[in-house]
């Protein structure tokens, strides 16, 4: 959230989604997210998976998620 508020990004665009502390269960649409460790961040662009952040960053949150969003992501 704090890096959201530092970048000014609407909120309303984010969706947060909570899963089964054991199983890792999504309901209905969400099935095919396929997410198998947590936590998950996983950027849309367009409609369009643009990549994930699963467990840890590789460099900084940040950094990660300027990555993605400007294409320059290699861990999808």
């Amino acid at each position: 959230m704090k890096v959201l508020e530092a970048w000014q990004f609407p909120v309303a665009k984010v969706t947060f989604i909570g899963v089964d502390d054991a199983n890792y269960r999504l309901l209905g649409s969400m099935l095919n997210w396929i997410i198998k460790r947590v936590p998950t961040f996983i950027f849309y662009k367009n409609n369009v998976e643009a990549g994930r952040i699963i467990e840890n960053p590789a460099t900084s949150l940040e950094q990660d998620i300027v990555n993605i969003l400007t294409g320059m992501n290699n861990n999808k």
